[in-house]
């Protein structure tokens, strides 16, 4: 009976990740919490092309400054965690 039920929850278990769907579907956004042309900002930049051309998806980066950082960081706190909103600093 024991072996039953973990066979039943295995079986169960293995539907799930044939629903999900392929990670990246979507477009994904790098938030930066610090002003343009900082460090975080030269190295984001070329990190988002990069992303795009290996993950086939739009990567777009933005820049949402104010509160030393703080602004940025609860935006990114807020969004969806689904991990399309990533947080760059």
């Amino acid at each position: 009976m024991k072996r039953l039920l973990v066979a039943l929850a295995l079986a169960g278990a293995c539907g799930c990740a044939v629903a999900q769907d392929a990670y990246p579907s979507r477009t994904i956004t790098l938030v930066n919490p610090f002003p343009p042309g900082g460090v975080v900002d030269i190295v984001g930049r070329p990190l988002a092309a990069l992303m795009e051309k290996s993950l086939r998806q739009p990567v777009i980066m933005q820049n949402k400054t104010g509160a030393g950082g703080s602004v940025g960081m609860a935006s990114v706190a807020k969004a969806v965690p689904d991990g399309y909103t990533i947080l760059m600093g």
